[in-house]
């Protein structure tokens, strides 16, 4: 997944500490109390993280045994201790892969909250930089008006569904400086499309987009904002409908269809946009995000790259099948997919949004899927995806041509 990312090395006192940590498990083995790991490899607060406190204030969900044991790990990298906090990307960092976790479990030590560690993080720079968090997750420069080409946006008005009858929905199409009508652009259709097209919001996409590939970190790229349909009241003193949950919540293929049978067709007309499905990628938030991964999933000789914020892989309207679907589901379906959320991610009656991440992160991983996954500690927002958005796009565009 990550093979093509160069790591940058961690400083000293992150690998003492992983090294420290990792000594004592193996020579007591299953005897060593979570406590005496974070006495001995921590003098101070551990490395990643901020305002831990004492080993009681750890939390991991799920059931705990009286046990400790270190898990098989797959590559190399810090551990990483965490108190609802979870490492936020270093400015200029890089994605990694999973990390190499030591996954304890106890009931002896602190019976209500056991202890947690995380599992996939982004590089930090040489310089030791404390996870950050949720009040931390800031727009960088690359979410900062710049002095490069900027593109242009139009939007429209979309009326004339057959999959989705009677609803409307407005969208804008990005169209970037650089883009030349003889050479196929790469295209990215964000659903809940306002949102993400905003100049002054959380993802900011025109200038992301402008900055990134003035840089030549991101292809030239077409971007289609698209909202959700509304259907008109039927009362004269009623108010529009909105047909969100049914659009984007619902599994099987009608926001598919509809997205390329219907709406792209009209949004991209007269633009030369790429037919390499490796070329193209949806993105969303919250139901946006698993519309995302559905039109993907449904359609991946049309799609495959997906970006999920926050993901409702609940039991809305039937999301939460996905991780099992996923493990079922053979051959494996080309796909790269980036997932974040946050440990105070909604937990209510259609399900826990950060367990459902992590259980689709590891079904994902289960299977061999191109995929990261970044948990932070913030809520149901996009702060903290639109603070790492532009290391998102270079991660998820990192082996396209340059141009």
């Amino acid at each position: 997944m990550a093979d093509n990312v160069s790591p940058i090395t961690p400083t000293t006192s992150a690998v003492a500490s992983e090294t420290s940590g990792r000594d004592a498990l193996e020579s007591r083995g299953s005897s060593v109390t979570a406590t005496e790991i974070f006495n001995q490899a921590h003098a101070g607060p551990p490395v990643g993280t901020r305002g831990l406190g004492s080993p009681a204030a750890w939390s991991r969900p799920g059931q705990c045994s009286r046990r400790h044991r270190q898990q098989p790990a797959e590559s190399s990298s810090v551990l990483t201790f965490t108190r609802q906090r979870w490492p936020h990307p270093a400015r200029g960092g890089t994605l990694l892969r999973e990390t190499r976790p030591y996954a304890c479990q106890h009931a002896s030590d602190q019976p209500s909250k056991p202890v947690r560690f995380s599992t996939t993080l982004f590089a930090l720079t040489a310089l030791a930089i404390p996870a950050l968090a949720a009040d931390d997750y800031k727009l960088g420069a690359d979410s900062q008006r710049q002095a490069v080409p900027r593109g242009e946006v139009r939007t429209a008005v979309f009326a004339t569904s057959k999959v989705f009858p009677d609803t409307t929905r407005e969208y804008s199409v990005y169209v970037p400086k650089q883009y030349d009508p003889g050479k196929p652009a790469c295209l990215m259709v964000f659903f809940d499309g306002a949102g993400f097209m905003k100049l002054d919001g959380q993802f900011r996409v025109p200038i992301v987009f402008d900055n990134l590939i003035a840089k030549k970190a991101l292809p030239v790229t077409i971007a289609i904002g698209i909202n959700p349909g509304t259907i008109p009241a039927t009362l004269p003193q009623g108010k529009p409908r909105s047909n969100r949950a049914f659009e984007y919540d619902s599994l099987g293929d009608a926001n598919a269809r509809f997205l390329l049978e219907e709406l792209l067709p009209e949004a991209t007309r007269g633009l030369n946009i790429t037919t390499d499905p490796a070329g193209r990628a949806v993105v969303g938030n919250s139901s946006g995000a698993i519309a995302a991964f559905t039109v993907a999933w449904e359609r991946p000789e049309s799609f495959r790259k997906v970006i999920s914020h926050i993901g409702s892989y609940t039991n809305i309207r039937g999301g939460h099948v996905y991780p099992a679907l996923i493990r079922k589901t053979k051959p494996v379906k080309p796909l790269r997919i980036f997932l974040q959320d946050g440990s105070n991610d909604l937990d209510n009656l259609h399900g826990n949004w950060p367990l459902a991440n992590q259980d689709m992160a590891a079904s994902l991983k289960f299977m061999g899927y191109d995929h990261t996954f970044v948990l932070g500690d913030d809520g149901h927002s996009g702060k903290h995806g639109g603070a790492i958005f532009p290391d998102t796009l270079r991660w998820l565009w990192r082996d396209w041509p340059k141009p």
